[in-house]
């Protein structure tokens, strides 16, 4: 069972570096984004027609990636949360088993005590 959470968690650390990741891609995509926006703004400003076809699709290129990064984010996100969720309800059964089972040994254990005494209790009788 402990091995099951060792690896479990080594997977989870695995998911969350992924999820960065993606973020990490999200944030680089905006940044570059504005910079392209930028890039056409000053370009409309000066005059130059010539590469404000080039500029125009990049900007557009560039909201798409976005809007891709952020999506796929979004999906790790969701992943992630309902994963974490199922995780919980497992270890509140699997602890909810553990506890039981720890409970009828322990019962088990006292039952064994109450036999052991009541089978030495005549022994105890006739030397008093």
């Amino acid at each position: 069972l402990v091995r099951d959470y060792l690896s479990l968690v080594a997977a989870v650390k695995e998911v969350l570096g992924e999820r960065v990741k993606a973020f990490l891609t999200w944030q680089n995509a905006v940044n570059t984004l504005h910079r392209k926006r930028e890039q056409r703004s000053r370009m409309e400003l000066g005059g130059r027609l010539d590469k404000m076809g080039t500029a125009i699709e990049d900007v557009t290129e560039w909201e798409q990636k976005v809007e891709d990064s952020q999506d796929a984010f979004q999906k790790i996100s969701e992943v992630i949360k309902v994963e974490m969720e199922l995780f919980q309800h497992y270890r509140v059964a699997d602890f909810k088993k553990i506890i039981v089972v720890y409970l009828e040994d322990l019962t088990q254990t006292q039952q064994d005590m109450v036999n052991h005494w009541e089978s030495f209790l005549p022994d105890i009788k006739r030397v008093v």
